[in-house]
């Protein structure tokens, strides 16, 4: 795609005719006599000014030194930022004054990017809508309605960390049969309690008796590790019969010197 940044006053295909056009981060210049595309590197900053000297097509070419109009310079930074945006972002908002591209950090958490300025946020329920604040972008307005394609990649990321982090620990044995049961350490997504909600029983909420079992909890820790893929843990009760262990082995040591 091809942007028109500035033509001087003379008609287009005169000899005299200079146009700056922008093509996917890269800057042409469109002469009578050549079409250049050309790279940061071949600009020369001169007094707060820009210029480019054309290539000489052969010896008798002698082409003068091109000054580019700082309109030119301000336009192009704009369209590489937007395309780099644009290139890093899964969607994007329209604003007035001008689209605001979001993306996700290796946190899970929403950037939004408009020109050079950065906003990072979580999700909020913002008038019964899924939003973030971009404040930081200096808009007219502090939240921004989240696309559904964005916060379907949002929801995807939060729960990959949950899961990450999920683990069985021990809530004792029950006073009834003597079991031992375990209980996930975070509320896990939907999609994954319906693969083990099957393996888990509902104590309730309990009288607050000491050592009583209280709400979902499992005796079939393995199963539940197996499908959902969590790492391998010891239970609380199990851990502390190893440190019994090595008390008493230090005590035993202790006695025989």
């Amino acid at each position: 795609m091809e942007i028109l940044l500035h033509k001087n006053q003379f008609p287009t295909g005169s000899r005299n005719s200079i146009q700056f056009v922008w093509e996917f981060g890269k800057l042409k210049i469109l002469t009578y006599m050549q079409h250049i595309t050309i790279s940061d590197s071949d600009i020369d900053k001169r007094d707060g000014k820009h210029y480019i000297t054309p290539p000489s097509l052969n010896r008798q070419h002698h082409p003068e030194e091109i000054e580019i109009p700082v309109t030119v310079i301000e336009q192009m930074d704009k369209l590489n930022i937007n395309l780099k945006n644009s290139r890093e972002s899964i969607a994007h908002v329209e604003h007035k004054t001008g689209k605001i591209f979001l993306s996700l950090n290796a946190d899970g958490q929403i950037i939004a990017k408009h020109g050079h300025k950065t906003a990072i946020s979580d999700v909020e329920i913002i008038e019964n809508k899924n939003a973030i604040n971009v404040q930081a972008l200096g808009l007219s307005v502090q939240y921004i309605e989240v696309p559904s394609t964005v916060e379907t990649a949002y929801t995807k990321a939060k729960n990959i960390k949950i899961m990450e982090k999920c683990i069985l620990t021990s809530a004792g044995k029950s006073l009834l049969t003597g079991k031992d049961y375990f209980k996930l350490n975070f509320q896990i997504p939907v999609s994954s309690w319906d693969c083990v909600e099957d393996l888990f029983e509902d104590f309730g909420s309990g009288l607050g008796k000491k050592g009583e079992l209280t709400g979902w909890l499992t005796n079939q820790p393995e199963k539940v590790q197996k499908l959902l893929g969590l790492k391998s843990t010891k239970g609380k009760r199990e851990h502390d019969d190893e440190m019994t262990q090595f008390e008493d082995a230090i005590t035993i040591l202790e006695k025989t010197k």
